[in-house]
C-alpha cells in the first residue's frame, strides 16, 4: 500500500511505496481531491517503488478529470510508474527526466 502526503504550499501531492489495485480508487479521489483547491496540482510519485497498470490508468483519468486543474505526474524517466503511464497511454512523454 502506497503512503500519500499533502504539501499545500507547494500544491503537491506526494506518493511513496508500491502502488497496487487496491491504491487505484485512493490515488483518483485523492488527486481529485487537491485538484478542486486550485489551478495547479503536482503529483510527485517518483518515490512509488512499483505500480500497476490499474494505478496508471487511474491517475490519468484523474488528471484527465480535474477539469480546470492542471495535473501533472512527476516521475523519473524510465522508472517503472514512466513505464506504465507509456504502457497505460501511449503518445504520453516523461514529465521529468532523471
Amino acid at each position: 500500500m502506497s503512503t500519500l502526503s499533502y504539501e499545500a504550499q507547494h500544491r503537491r501531492l506526494r506518493v511513496t511505496g508500491s502502488c497496487g489495485d487496491d491504491d487505484a480508487t485512493r490515488l483518483r479521489d485523492a488527486v481529485l481531491t487537491y485538484a478542486r483547491k486550485g489551478d495547479i496540482l503536482i503529483v510527485d510519485l517518483t518515490a512509488v517503488t512499483d505500480v500497476t497498470s490499474e494505478v496508471g490508468r487511474a491517475l490519468l483519468s484523474a488528471q484527465e478529470a480535474a477539469d480546470r486543474c492542471r495535473v501533472t505526474l512527476v516521475r523519473k524517466s524510465g522508472s517503472a510508474v514512466d513505464t506504465c503511464l507509456r504502457e497505460t497511454q501511449p503518445g504520453i512523454s516523461s514529465d521529468l527526466r532523471g
